[in-house]
């Protein structure tokens, strides 16, 4: 029998997004490297998720969707599945579901050694040992009534869960950027993993009032859960400025690179934002989802990011108003790059693994 294996109870899909399935892998593989087998309780994942977990090492158990389920039904499966597959004296179970929650929590609480709840919620009740938010700004005060029973925290951006690929590019991406006169011209574009409101079209749609200036080179990455691949490829075949050009990336393996590489990235204010902390990347961030709204007003409140606002609240000509302002150099992209740094340094998964792994297991 294993002294301790960690199992993982998370989900992706266009709704959900990639954000909690890749912090997951994130931590899953820095517990791999210490040879703590790892096994993923799903009951969406694409395909290509699926081939990220092969290449790790990582086996994969699907919840059956062929009928509904429930906060606890879920938790008998996941227990069903942990009680067949996992054989360790030690089990560290990591949920990270905004469907799952106080009930699920309960009825495995007392089943494993250690439960950690991911968590960027506001308002939720947990009952876990362990709760990971990352969220800007937080403070154990702030949610503390809602952790009856928590006795490890890992609260704030020094814990955003950011792969090594992220971490080991931090000192040449923020090296390339001490420059004051830096102008934004390489332009990535990023809106999470599904983007299902389509915000790249409405980047897209602004940059096509772009009419001169500088030539820009533009990068837009698309993942593989986006539902509007083919909307945005016409906005691009579309697009008749002679001032930019324009790649499309899906599901880039190099995102770090990408990232590493560009001087400005427009974004959502998503799990995303912890990867451009790291790398120091100069950002405008939109709120396209409701729990965006925290993280968004706490960095540009320091104007650690450009805020761009909600979605729902702009247009293509506002929105291309807003980007000249970066264009044309009113806004200091030195400043937003060492402001932004400072908000992750790459090392949060080292500090959640080693928190996870603290103390007596009981």
């Amino acid at each position: 029998m294993l002294e301790q294996a960690s199992v993982f109870r998370v989900d992706e899909s266009t709704d959900i997004g990639k954000g909690h399935f890749s912090r997951c892998t994130t931590m899953a593989a820095h517990l791999i490297a210490l040879d703590i087998p790892c096994l993923f309780i799903c009951q969406y994942i694409s395909e290509g998720s699926k081939a990220r977990l092969q290449q790790l090492k990582i086996d994969c158990c699907e919840i059956d969707t062929s009928n509904p389920t429930t906060e606890i039904s879920d938790a008998y499966k996941s227990w069903e599945i942990i009680q067949h597959y996992v054989f360790a004296k030690n089990i560290l179970l990591v949920v990270d579901s905004y469907r799952l929650g106080f009930v699920w929590e309960s009825f495995l609480y007392d089943k494993v050694t250690r439960l950690c709840v991911i968590d960027d919620l506001n308002g939720r009740m947990h009952k876990c040992h362990m709760a990971i938010d990352q969220t800007y700004g937080v403070t154990q005060e702030q949610i503390k009534k809602l952790l009856p029973v928590t006795q490890l925290h890992c609260l704030g951006s020094q814990y955003a869960l950011v792969g090594k690929d992220f971490a080991e590019l931090r000192e040449f991406s923020l090296a390339r950027r001490k420059d004051k006169k830096t102008k934004a011209e390489n332009i990535l574009i990023t809106m999470g993993g599904s983007d299902p409101v389509n915000a790249t079209s409405l980047v897209l749609d602004a940059l096509q009032r772009y009419e001169r200036g500088k030539k820009l080179k533009i990068t837009v990455i698309v993942g593989e859960l986006c539902p509007h691949l083919e909307i945005i490829q016409q906005r691009v075949a579309g697009m008749n400025v002679s001032a930019i050009d324009v790649l499309i990336n899906v599901s880039p393996k190099k995102m770090a690179q990408l990232m590493a590489a560009c001087d400005i990235c427009i974004s959502a204010a998503g799990s995303t934002m912890w990867e451009l902390a790291t790398l120091g990347v100069p950002t405008l961030a939109m709120q396209t989802a409701d729990n965006q709204q925290k993280v968004l007003d706490n960095l540009s409140a320091e104007w650690s990011v450009y805020s761009l606002g909600k979605f729902q609240s702009l247009t293509p000509v506002r929105l291309c108003e807003m980007l000249l302002d970066i264009l044309n150099g009113k806004i200091n992209l030195h400043d937003l790059a060492r402001k932004i740094a400072k908000v992750a340094d790459g090392k949060g998964v080292e500090r959640v693994v080693e928190t996870l792994l603290s103390g007596r297991l009981r």
